[in-house]
């Protein structure tokens, strides 16, 4: 047995798992070339290798929350490799300029034939609001009331939607609750699905990066909502974000805002995911976010949804795993398949590990909620 093969084994044995055992998470090894890659690249590795089908694992959730789980609190980061992670997100700002599209060009805008069929009737690609029963396209709908309900929205309030994906978040807006909405994505595709899909004129939506929503050209707004787009925007440019979110809101507005966070705060990035599924993407701390918002909001309401989160990730891969088995997947590559697979279970494990993926739901307003009463959360 080599080296790389003792290694993998021991550290796959303290989390529980065998390699090439008979229970659901154990890993079987069909390369052993995955012994050397895993132990010399880590969770870039990992990921790279099972998309190629070097290994496979019958309960892949499992072993990946295993592993995770398994580490103490932030042991893997201290390597060379995470240090020159850490140093890369420290100094240059890869969330600008080109950098700040690449995720639209890399993700959004690939297959939408997955999209469509993994996200439910909205394409809301965020997390739902779960109660005992519900379908995905129900906690989906849940999600979006509430969210609208901690908005305290009235008829006519102009709202703002940064980051609106597939316009679902600003069509329920509209249709639910009255108000004309402006939705700003960086994604062309998603652009065009939103405006195609528009049922009035006081629903509009812009291809265009967040800080071009500049006054007086747009604004003010009595309503800001931001949901899974935080996650684009990156350390370097979080008090710039929070100082235009407060420039286009009114003195009595609110500001909900709706991001995956880290349970630590750090300045690493999973390799995985931001070269192949989120592209120049960063997780913020509970300290990230406050220190932005310090001066210029007032944090009214501050809600964890990780739990939810699980609920959510495990409904889209299911619908992959619907979506892969039927003839209209006939095209699309089975790399494909398995690097969504591995994106949405590495999520799965990493939101079931309380000390690391968040899903936070915040309220910010500039001076206090002075002429708002108390609200009704659904």
């Amino acid at each position: 047995m080599s080296t790389a093969n003792t290694l993998v084994a021991s550290r796959l044995a303290q989390a529980g798992i065998q390699l090439n055992g008979a229970a659901p998470w154990d890993v079987r090894v069909a390369n052993d070339a995955f012994y050397d890659d895993l132990a010399r690249r880590g969770s870039l590795a990992a990921g790279e290798d099972y998309v190629r089908g070097w290994w496979d694992s019958t309960n892949l959730e499992e072993t990946l929350y295993r592993v995770l789980r398994s580490q103490p609190p932030r042991q893997s980061t201290w390597n060379l490799r995470a240090a020159w992670n850490r140093l890369n997100n420290t100094l240059w700002n890869r969330q600008q300029g080109v950098g700040a599209s690449a995720v639209a060009r890399e993700h959004y805008d690939q297959h939408p034939e997955l999209f469509a069929q993994i996200l439910g009737r909205r394409r809301i690609y965020s997390c739902a609001y779960w109660r005992p029963g519900d379908t995905l396209d129900a906690a989906q709908e849940r999600k979006l009331e509430l969210t609208c309900a901690k908005l305290a929205l009235q008829p006519g309030d102009r709202v703002l939607d940064i980051g609106c994906g597939w316009g679902g978040m600003a069509e329920y807006i509209h249709e639910k609750h009255g108000c004309p909405v402006l939705g700003v994505t960086n994604s062309i595709m998603q652009a065009e699905y939103a405006r195609a899909r528009r049922r009035s004129a006081d629903v509009h939506f812009e291809c265009i990066d967040y800080r071009e929503v500049q006054p007086p050209r747009f604004g003010p707004f009595d309503k800001i909502v931001s949901i899974g787009m935080f996650e684009h925007v990156g350390p370097r440019n979080y008090r710039d974000y929070f100082r235009l979110a407060r420039r286009l809101l009114r003195d009595d507005g609110l500001f909900l805002l709706q991001t995956i966070g880290r349970g630590v705060h750090d300045s690493t990035t999973e390799e995985w995911n931001s070269k192949y599924i989120f592209r120049n993407s960063f997780l913020p701390s509970v300290r990230h976010i406050a220190d932005a918002c310090d001066g210029q909001f007032i944090v009214e309401d501050w809600h964890n949804l990780r739990d939810h989160y699980v609920l959510t990730l495990r409904a889209w891969r299911d619908n992959l795993s619907r979506f892969a088995e039927s003839t209209a997947a006939r095209d699309l590559a089975l790399a494909t398949i398995r690097m969504w697979h591995y994106y949405l279970s590495s999520f799965i494990a990493a939101f079931r590990c309380g000390d690391l993926n968040q899903c936070w739901q915040i309220v910010l307003s500039p001076r206090g909620r002075s002429r708002l009463g108390p609200r009704d959360v659904p």
